[in-house]
């Protein structure tokens, strides 16, 4: 809610969501090309300002640039097979994941990958192409791309699979000073999952290191970590089992790092945490999410003026203040949390085909100096879902959530004081704020798969 504004404190919504997804594939001797076609992926009836909008999920019969509206070639690659064992894929195919979901959001990527099958496992290279900024008039020119790197393997020790991956990000683009370093990222994964005799489990472990290198003037490089871990036990009644997930924070880094920042890891937006509390994704699986631990940076007014000298006044006139400077890092699931969930599913009702699911997640912030500091939060989900044939299910899904103890900073100037174009001051301290609203949704759906 946003009292500034006017609007309510609370608000209750209702839409239909959309989404077709078909992947058809080209075989020709030892070569395959496969493609995935998006057709009308939107929220049906969202309304648009003007008839050439290029907001996502305009009216079905009104112009969309985006590339997930409408009918799309999301994906499209081709894969050949010099022998069994030997596997080289080019072209346009997912990317950002690996082992489990945890720390994944699926995206399109343009790729070079290499794999090749041994008697020990399988192990695979790959190059990624995000930026080409390149240019035959220009010295280095390579310097100011954006690309990624990354070496996997994929074996096993009796009934446990081991993922292990490296991945190195090169990216110069932000900067767009040729030659500049730009920003990089180390990032080290390992997945263990499969079967223990009496339970069944998966887990991930990731490591992240940012190394931003002149985007920002007060950057430090941030180090941050994370861990997931699910356990089950399958039983004539239904799958009981508990997920466990944490991420680090690590105060004084990032973008904002030498004047109080700090960055989190972040389990990502194809984790989904919870029906609520947690991230999306691109399958549209929960039709509305909150994701916690997106924070904000905030200059000493001082350090603002130097980079912005129509600042001064304010400098002088209110010392020893912050400035707002936007967004520090954004949050696509949990950032900086701990989640611990106890969840049963896969129970059969005395309706045949008929079963039921149930959770209760319990979230604790692991973050510092920030307004999430202290902040708890928990969340009850319910779901039915009825198997109509082996193809078609119909199920619905309910959530409850309530988030405590956030905190806010405190504003010291009021907005517009200094003129409608000048952010605003806050005084470099957190004060405790009421506990929003609690948040439920009610979804359904019918899922067809063929």
């Amino acid at each position: 809610y946003n009292n500034a504004l006017g609007t309510a404190d609370s608000s209750w919504y209702t839409f239909y969501d959309g989404d077709i997804n078909l992947y058809p594939k080209l075989i020709v001797n030892n070569t395959t090309l496969n493609l995935k076609l998006a057709i009308h992926d939107q929220v049906w009836g969202e309304e648009a300002y003007t008839t050439t909008s290029t907001a996502p999920d305009v009216y079905y019969n009104l112009y969309s640039a985006e590339k997930d509206d409408n009918i799309n070639i999301e994906l499209a690659w081709v894969r050949h097979m010099f022998t069994e064992n030997t596997i080289l894929d080019l072209g346009l195919m997912d990317g950002q994941a690996w082992g489990t979901k945890f720390c994944d959001y699926t995206m399109p990527r343009w790729r070079v990958k290499f794999m090749q099958k041994t008697p020990v496992g399988l192990f695979g290279a790959l190059l990624e192409k995000d930026a080409e900024q390149g240019s035959f008039y220009e010295k280095d020119a390579e310097k100011d791309d954006h690309d990624h790197y990354a070496i996997f393997a994929i074996t096993k020790a009796g009934n446990v699979f081991i993922k292990p991956l490296l991945y190195f990000v090169n990216n110069s683009t932000l900067v767009g000073d040729l030659g500049s370093e730009g920003a990089k990222l180390q990032y080290y994964a390992l997945e263990l999952s499969g079967n223990l005799g009496i339970v069944d489990f998966e887990s991930e472990l990731g490591y992240k290191k940012f190394m931003f290198n002149g985007v920002s003037p007060f950057e430090e490089d941030a180090k941050v970590y994370g861990a997931y871990l699910n356990v089950w036990k399958a039983m004539d009644f239904g799958k009981p089992g508990i997920t466990l997930a944490y991420g680090n924070w690590d105060k004084n880094s990032g973008l904002f790092g030498k004047v109080g920042g700090g960055y989190g890891f972040d389990f990502r937006n194809d984790f989904k945490s919870n029906l609520i509390l947690g991230g999306r994704g691109l399958n549209n699986e929960n039709v509305i999410s909150a994701t916690l631990g997106e924070t904000r940076g905030f200059l000493p007014i001082a350090a603002a003026a130097a980079l912005n000298p129509a600042l001064a006044p304010l400098a002088a006139a209110a010392p020893g203040t912050y400035v707002d400077a936007a967004s520090n890092q954004a949050s696509e699931d949990l950032t900086g949390f701990t989640l611990i969930k106890p969840y049963i599913s896969d129970v059969q009702l005395p309706i045949k085909n008929l079963t039921c699911s149930a959770s209760f997640g319990y979230m604790i912030s692991n973050q510092k100096d920030t307004v999430w500091e202290d902040a708890k939060a928990w969340e009850a989900d319910l779901g039915v879902a009825y198997k109509i044939s082996d193809n078609v299910v119909y199920s619905i899904d309910a959530g409850y959530a309530k988030i405590s103890d956030l905190k806010t900073w405190t504003v010291a100037v009021p907005a517009g004081t200094y003129g409608a174009t000048q952010p605003n001051l806050y005084l470099p301290a957190l004060e405790d704020i009421s506990n929003p609203d609690p948040i439920f949704v009610v979804q359904h759906k019918v899922e067809f798969t063929f």
